[in-house]
C-alpha cells in the first residue's frame, strides 16, 4: 500500500478525501478515528470544534470508492501503519499527536492538512481563533510533520476568502478541499 489517509468524520476530513479521489489520488486505506475510544479524553462524540461532517462521512466514502477503512484509536493507527507499510500519509483533521515513532515508520513522510498559515495558529481549533481575531480569510498549510507539533516543513500553503454567513462546518469543509 503506497498510500494511507488519516483523518475524522469532520467536514475538513471529507473535503480532503473527496479532493484526493477527485484528483486520481486513491488511498490504499483510510484510517478514521473514533473519538470515543477509551484512550481519548473528549466526554462528547467530537472534539471541541471538530464538526461532524454534514453529508457523507469518510468512512461511507471510502465504501462508496471500494476502498479499505477502519476506525479506531491512535493504538489502531499505530497496528494499521504498522501492518500496511504505507509510503506516504495524508493527514487532515485528525485529532491527536502522532509520535516520533510512528512517523518514522512512514519513508515517504507524513503530511498534514492544517487551516490556518502557518506557522500562525498552531495547534488546536485554528479556524476558531482566526474568526475570532475577525480575519477576512482563513489560511490553509500543507506540511511535512515531524516531533515538533505544527512546524514541520512548509510544503504549500493558501487562504480562503470568507463569505458572509458561512458556518463553522462550511469553512471547515473549504479548508479541507483547498488542503
Amino acid at each position: 500500500m503506497k498510500l494511507l489517509f488519516v483523518g475524522s468524520q469532520s467536514a475538513q476530513s471529507v473535503a480532503t478525501f473527496e479532493a484526493l479521489v477527485a484528483q486520481g489520488v486513491t488511498p490504499g486505506m483510510v484510517f478514521i478515528h473514533t473519538p470515543d475510544m477509551p484512550e481519548t479524553d473528549y466526554p462528547h462524540p467530537f472534539p471541541p470544534l471538530i464538526t461532524q461532517a454534514a453529508r457523507e462521512g469518510p468512512l461511507e466514502l471510502a465504501a462508496r470508492h471500494g476502498l479499505r477503512a477502519i476506525a479506531g484509536g491512535y493504538r489502531q493507527l499505530s497496528q494499521c501503519v504498522y501492518a500496511c507499510c504505507p509510503e506516504r500519509v495524508i493527514v487532515s483533521c485528525y485529532p491527536v499527536r502522532i509520535g516520533e515513532t510512528l512517523l518514522k515508520r512512514v519513508p515517504r513522510g507524513w503530511f498534514n492538512i492544517h487551516p490556518s498559515r502557518l506557522p500562525e495558529y498552531r495547534g488546536v481549533a485554528p479556524i476558531f481563533w482566526q474568526l475570532k481575531d475577525g480575519l477576512n480569510a482563513i489560511g490553509v498549510t500543507l506540511y511535512r510533520m515531524n516531533s515538533a507539533y505544527d512546524l514541520g516543513p512548509i510544503v504549500d500553503r493558501g487562504a480562503l476568502r470568507l463569505d458572509s454567513y458561512l458556518s463553522y462546518s462550511e469553512i471547515s469543509h473549504l479548508a479541507g478541499r483547498l488542503g
